[in-house]
């Protein structure tokens, strides 16, 4: 499954650069692992926020 990060709001779109970033620079990953890694996080946030209501859902674009 690949998930279209354009897809993400954009207050989701700004925590998975940060936390791309940090996977990259802090944890010594590729760049490519630490996107990898960061998509599957935000995944997981919206799955949260969206089983509780607090979101309206990913969009019919989020999975790809």
């Amino acid at each position: 499954m690949v998930i279209a990060v354009t897809s993400f709001q954009p207050d989701h779109q700004e925590l998975f650069e940060e936390r791309a970033a940090i996977m990259e620079f802090e944890a010594g990953m590729t760049r490519e692992e630490a996107e990898r890694k960061a998509r599957i996080d935000i995944a997981c946030i919206v799955a949260r926020e969206c089983r509780k209501g607090d979101h309206p859902g990913p969009g019919p674009a989020f999975l790809a």
